[in-house]
């Protein structure tokens, strides 16, 4: 099994499960596979173990190699942006590694499920924002190929959604804050936003 990788934002630290495929059978190796970043919903609160590694498991069944982030969360205290980050950060580690990990680098894919869909949908379209660039996130790298976006919270700052944006910048006034982007992922759309399934 392949070890956990560690993504440090502040005093955050994300985990990066890969869960991986058999490279070959009888001595002879499998073509690379398509890649996937599964991304757990929670709210920002937690991360869930049903859209967790379960999820993984199933794609694994249908010939996906994939990558479960535990990013991180803060209970109602704030997170932000330790998670943009941490998904940025674990999408180009998928790519730099796609020779250890039998990874096809053009076939690398991000799955998320409600705060773990906004997650995927900030990192499908806004790995080139101007928060991107503060955390010094390279957009060729961490862009996905393609987007799963499972019942996602879209509407980040024009919607409240359960506590989610609390949970992710700390406060219920996040929307009248200047030192918080808008990460309705909506807006962010352009070109170079990759196909998506929602």
């Amino acid at each position: 099994m392949e070890s956990i990788k560690e993504f440090e934002y502040g005093q955050m630290t994300g985990y990066l499960k890969p869960m991986l495929i058999e490279r070959e059978v009888d001595g002879r190796p499998f073509k690379k596979r398509p890649g996937l970043l599964v991304l757990p919903g929670g709210g920002y609160f937690f991360t869930s173990d049903r859209e967790a590694e379960p999820v993984a498991r199933f794609f694994n069944s249908k010939g996906f190699n994939c990558f479960v982030l535990r990013y991180s969360v803060n209970r109602g205290k704030g997170c932000f942006p330790a998670p943009f980050f941490q998904a940025a950060k674990a999408m180009e580690y998928i790519r730099q590694n796609c020779d250890e990990f039998n990874v096809d680098p053009d076939r690398v894919f991000v799955i998320g499920f409600s705060a773990g869909g906004h997650l995927a949908a900030w990192l499908s379209n806004g790995c080139d924002s101007p928060l991107a660039n503060e955390l010094g996130i390279d957009p060729k790298l961490s862009r996905p190929n393609g987007q799963v976006l499972c019942y996602p919270v879209i509407k980040i700052n024009d919607f409240y959604n359960g506590g989610t944006g609390e949970n992710l910048f700390g406060c219920n006034d996040f929307k009248e804050r200047e030192e918080f982007p808008d990460l309705s992922c909506h807006k962010m759309v352009t070109k170079n936003s990759p196909p998506a399934f929602i």
